[in-house]
């Protein structure tokens, strides 16, 4: 349980509290909490009862006990070079505009990657009279992307080394 449900929990047992006494039972720093509650206020959740002085805290009261909504997680983003592979394999034949449109990543990191590619024989050129220059893909290696080697790459998912050859 993280520290703000915790903080949540005591406030809901307690119904009044001071963030002093919320922060001793979440174990919190009481400038955290003092920016929680003010984050409950702006939410309803809780209200002001009695403005402190000097010698006394704030005072809260809960208005409203729901459990606090649970944070969407964003989903992690498969790496660049992750996404060159998944776009080659959708695409099938590419320019490399349309690799660094679809990837999302630099024309310098897409460029380099299908240099690697075209070395190993994977990718294969092709001309196409609207295009111009275009790259084919050879072979499917699976799902997951080819890893770089000194003199070759290796395709995890088949599990096969690709040697490079010598540029024509």
């Amino acid at each position: 349980m993280t520290k703000r449900r915790l903080a949540w929990r005591f406030a809901c047992l307690s119904g009044r509290f001071t963030p002093r006494q919320m922060a001793d039972a979440a174990s919190m720093p009481v400038e955290t909490v003092k920016l929680f509650i003010r984050q409950l206020c702006k939410n309803k959740r809780v209200e002001l009862v009695k403005k402190g002085d000097e010698r006394s805290a704030d005072l809260y009261r809960i208005l409203d006990e729901s459990p606090l909504p649970t944070p969407k997680r964003r989903k992690k983003r498969p790496n660049a070079k992750q996404r060159i592979w998944n776009s080659c394999r959708m695409l099938k034949v590419f320019t490399l505009d349309q690799l660094v449109a679809t990837a999302d990543v630099n024309e310098t990191v897409v460029k380099r990657a299908v240099k690697l590619l075209f070395r190993a024989r994977i990718l294969r050129t092709v001309h196409d009279a609207d295009f111009g220059d275009m790259y084919r893909l050879n072979v499917d290696l699976g799902v997951l992307p080819p890893e770089d080697q000194k003199d070759g790459l290796f395709a995890p998912s088949r599990q096969t080394f690709y040697p490079y050859l010598e540029d024509v």
